[in-house]
């Protein structure tokens, strides 16, 4: 029988005791190693399909693109062929020439506005010299806003704005330009005639997340007739108003380009709200 009190005994105890410490924590350094590697190998994963699902949805609006735009100048294109055909023939009398000419002459503008829209829209897509940068956004604001004072003036336009929940993003200032120049002239243009133009703009932090509120009252949509269309490129809801239907099409092309989002809300006669969802 053992006696612990034997100094033997005692060293020997004490060293199945370190030695099941010494086991114990290695065991939990392996499974606190794998836990990690695993999380590590999840977090890589869900980035390989957040990039994957990018690029789907950039692949899809470039084939939109193409698709519209490849149409759009396959058009006058096909015209002019036709009518620079017809121009050879000497048989024509003077006055069927001049309309021929006339005809050229809008196909040749047409042309030519299709291939502007072309280089906007190239240009809105982000490249090697988009960069973020800290931007003050009423210090971009009061730029936007300077930029088209005529407008502001004309239209009567009453601004609020509060920025104190969150007064700066990172964000391309190029990007953040165009989408507060898009916001601002798409609410003058659909002003209502019932009541003096307001727009109100705010910030709230949220999470990992900027969201900017953008409002208007003015002529609204229907967005339950409209749908997905909203964001779609020549896509226009108001066709006695003058509009190429770009402008959404941009801010929203620019916004998921760095990784954020827009949503929307609107009435008919109530006004239209937007939300873009930035990532702090």
């Amino acid at each position: 029988m053992l006696n612990f009190t034997n100094s033997k005994s005692i060293d020997f105890l004490e060293g199945i005791y370190w030695g099941l410490a010494i086991g114990i924590g290695i065991l939990l350094l392996v499974l606190l190693v794998k836990w990690f590697v695993k999380k590590q190998i999840e977090n890589e994963t869900n980035k390989l399909k957040e990039h994957n699902l990018s690029l789907i949805k950039a692949n899809n609006s470039l084939e939109r693109f193409a698709y519209i735009t490849s149409h759009n100048l396959r058009a006058p294109v096909t015209n002019l062929i036709s009518l620079t055909q017809i121009q050879k023939d000497k048989s024509l009398t003077n006055e069927f020439k001049t309309e021929i000419s006339d005809k050229i002459h809008e196909c040749v503008i047409q042309l030519d506005s299709t291939l502007n829209d072309l280089v906007e829209l190239i240009a809105s897509k982000p490249g090697e010299n988009i960069k973020s940068e800290n931007l003050d956004l009423q210090t971009e604001f009061d730029k936007v806003l300077y930029s088209i004072d005529s407008q502001v003036q004309e239209s009567g336009l009453q601004v609020e704005t509060n920025f104190s929940e969150r007064s700066q993003i990172y964000f391309p200032k190029q990007f953040l330009n165009s989408i507060l120049l898009n916001l601002l002239t798409n609410a003058i243009k659909y002003k209502s005639d019932d009541r003096k133009l307001l727009i109100r703009l705010r910030t709230e932090s949220k999470m990992r997340e900027t969201i900017l509120h953008f409002s208007d009252n003015g002529i609204g949509m229907n967005l339950k007739a409209i749908g997905d269309k909203i964001f779609g490129l020549y896509q226009r809801f108001h066709t006695d108003i003058e509009g190429k239907g770009m402008g959404l099409y941009i801010i929203k092309s620019q916004i998921e380009a760095m990784g954020g989002r827009i949503e929307v809300e609107s009435e008919p006669g109530q006004g239209t709200s937007f939300r873009i969802y930035f990532n702090s």
